[in-house]
């Protein structure tokens, strides 16, 4: 019996919505996770998030990739819509610190005290309040004790004011008297350079570190002739990073010309178009002021622009590949903070540029949003990444095992744009992350939104497909039965005895071998 083929193109849409049933689906819980902070925070305009797992495979939230990218322009928020990096840079002075001691071993160890062949007015880096030696290590993982004390004073919005790295650490760090120059005590604490409640998060120690491997650089003949070069060769370039570059006058991956500027920095100002669309296009940021913040020290913040796709290129090229496996082990050379000292809620540990993360309070971001009312990473987690933020962006990414043998290791990488201009923590990509990896294990609970939050429509329960599946097959296995007992009952005796196993020919023996018929009455 052939079933009628509507009978069959509903069972096969089913058999997808049953996949889909009970298929983690990451976009339409973050959608939903999206609504949500929309509606306790109004300021966020746009989202970008990326699901990274097993074996690199990526997956792009499409439903959340949502939101207006350029407020004035208003074009939409994209993969390749550019923005702040935030203080991200530091990741990649890090990664070019490790791979030039690697490489050129400009040190004996990076616990080694700095190198005054390297530093500014090659000053003994010693901490002037207790006499402790800097390390290499300790700029890295933030216990050097250095401060933040002056560092945003030397910003400016004008292209023509801008000083050099050099010019700018020799104000910062020395101070001369009679025409001696000594450390200035100002811009370090009293505490022991080395300790975990040393920590203390500085933009200054990513500035320092950045001077003393340009001079690495020319001294050890590495054969470029910036920083910035080398890390776009030796980082960008092989993780296909061509959207990323920092404000310098060195060589930019992505453009075919460099745009030619006044001044040591080209001016943001919107009026500025031959800059803004050579190198922007309609990025996030050129339309949140008339002007962007430049600052000398380029890596440590203010200067770096990368897109969401970047971001996902440079998680994948460190964490699920096998190029940078050696330099990324020694970035897990962690320092324990406490709390107190943190730089944000939930930070439990400082790597080589890594942060590491409280599972608990990970937790907390994701439940805060009533979006979920389980989660399973807890503080016997490992999570780590790294989370920056800045007046109009918040954006980072958060790793963690999952113990699935189909997720393993799992990367979530979102950047969150505001419209208005404050001071904000990461709690909205930790909630992002968490839900994300609750969702991926199986265990996620949607526990709704706030009444004047609407769900979006392609959110459904888990067991839709389930049941959508079973009435399906049961239907079918009822109509199946159903024309067979039809069938029996009312086909002609012919056509039954031609159900014979011996097929067709049985019907033609009977009516050859019938008796002949008894034709006596019809004559009567």
């Amino acid at each position: 019996m052939q079933l009628p083929s509507y009978v069959v193109v509903v069972a096969l849409l089913c058999s997808l919505l049953f996949v889909a049933g009970v298929t983690a689906d990451i976009g339409d819980v973050n959608n939903l996770l999206y609504n949500t902070l929309k509606a306790s925070d109004s300021t966020i305009t746009a989202v970008t998030t990326a699901t990274i797992s097993s074996g690199g495979t990526v997956q792009w939230n499409s439903a959340f990739t949502t939101g207006v990218g350029n407020r004035a322009l208003t074009t939409t928020m994209t993969t390749d819509r550019c923005f702040h990096m935030n203080t991200m840079g530091e990741l990649f002075v890090v990664l070019a610190a490790l791979q030039l001691q690697q490489d050129f071993a400009f040190a004996t160890t990076l616990d080694d005290t700095l190198n005054t062949a390297y530093t500014p007015s090659n000053l003994t880096f010693t901490n002037p309040k207790n006499g402790y030696n800097i390390s290499y290590k300790q700029l890295m993982q933030h216990t050097s004790s250095i401060l933040d004390t002056s560092f945003a004073t030397f910003a400016t919005t004008s292209s023509s004011t801008v000083t050099s790295l050099s010019t700018f650490l020799s104000s910062y760090f020395v101070t001369v008297t009679s025409g001696v120059p000594a450390l200035n005590s100002a811009v370090f604490s009293s505490s022991q350079p080395g300790l975990a409640t040393s920590y203390s998060f500085a933009r200054a120690n990513t500035a320092l570190l950045s001077f003393i491997l340009e001079n690495v650089i020319a001294d050890k003949n590495v054969g470029f002739t910036s920083l910035a070069d080398y890390i776009t060769a030796t980082f960008l370039a092989p993780m296909g990073m061509s959207s990323t570059f920092f404000l310098t006058n060195a060589s930019y991956p992505g453009l075919t010309t460099i745009p030619s500027f006044t001044g040591t920095y080209p001016s943001m100002a919107t009026s500025n178009n031959t800059v803004s669309a050579a190198y922007y296009s309609g990025c996030v940021i050129d339309q949140m002021s008339t002007v962007t913040t430049l600052h000398p020290a380029i890596f440590a913040d203010y200067m770096g622009f990368t897109t969401g796709g970047d971001l996902v290129r440079m998680v994948k090229g460190l964490f699920f590949s096998t190029t940078f496996s050696t330099i990324v082990s020694l970035m897990r050379d962690i320092v324990s903070i406490s709390t107190s000292v943190a730089r944000f809620s939930g930070q439990s540990g400082q790597g080589l540029g890594l942060q590491y993360f409280n599972g608990d309070t990970v937790c907390a971001s994701a439940k805060g949003t009533s979006v979920v009312s389980t989660c399973t990473v807890s503080n016997a987690t490992t999570i780590y990444g790294y989370l920056s933020n800045r007046a109009y962006m918040e954006n980072g990414f958060l790793c963690t095992n999952t113990g699935s043998t189909t997720y393993g290791l799992v990367c979530v990488v979102t950047s969150i744009l505001h419209t208005s201009s404050s001071t904000r923590g990461p709690a909205n990509v930790m909630a992002m992350a968490a839900v994300t990896y609750q969702d991926l294990v199986g265990n996620v609970t949607v526990t709704g939104v706030p009444a004047a939050t609407p769900v979006p429509a392609q959110v459904q329960s888990d067991w839709f497909g389930v049941y959508c599946f079973l009435g399906v097959y049961l239907t079918l296995l009822g109509t199946y039965f159903g024309t067979l007992a039809l069938q029996w009952l009312f086909q002609p005796a012919a056509l039954a005895m031609a159900a014979d196993s011996s097929g067709a020919a049985s019907l033609g023996y009977a009516a050859r071998n019938s008796p002949p018929r008894d034709t006596s009455m019809m004559a009567d």
